[in-house]
């Protein structure tokens, strides 16, 4: 290409008017970017006042439900039904015979032994005092053990008191 070409007014005007032509499509299109973001601007606020209104309206109706909720009475329907099943557990305790036979059976060997080994050591009239008084002991080995069945006992006759209140409430 040649200088002198470049410079012709004809290319000056050509390239003018493409210049004039890019600016004014730019501008164009900037406008209508403009519109649509406008556009698009609205649609979002419209979209947001809905939402809004939309939100309001659901926390008054949760509201009214609350409201609704807090006025209702609440009843046990099995509140007057028995438990036709309920037992007393504690009707069938025993007392511990094993222990007071284990006492019985201790104490009754323990002056077996005492006598067996004073036999040699005293006379007749000692033999017959020491009798006595381990008859004496096992009296009162055989009080308490009676002691102890009778705590068994009333222990027993309280719990089964207690279990038969319990199931007259329905516990």
């Amino acid at each position: 290409m040649n200088i002198n070409n470049m410079m012709l007014p004809s290319n000056i005007i050509q390239r003018t008017y493409g210049m004039i032509a890019m600016a004014g499509a730019t501008v164009v299109s900037g406008v209508i970017g403009g519109v649509m973001a406008n556009k698009n601007a609205n649609m979002a606020d419209e979209q947001f006042n809905k939402s809004e209104a939309r939100a309001r309206e659901e926390a008054a109706k949760l509201e009214a439900q609350k409201e609704e909720y807090k006025a209702m009475d609440f009843k046990n329907p099995f509140a007057s039904m028995q438990n036709m099943f309920a037992e007393n557990v504690y009707e069938d305790l025993t007392v511990n015979q094993m222990q007071a036979q284990f006492q019985a059976e201790q104490g009754a060997q323990q002056r077996a032994n005492i006598m067996q080994g004073l036999r040699g050591a005293a006379g007749s009239s000692g033999i017959a005092a020491l009798a006595q008084t381990l008859a004496r002991q096992g009296d009162l080995q055989t009080q308490k053990i009676s002691a102890s069945i009778g705590q068994q006992e009333a222990r027993n006759q309280a719990l089964k008191a207690k279990g038969a209140l319990q199931v007259q409430k329905g516990a």
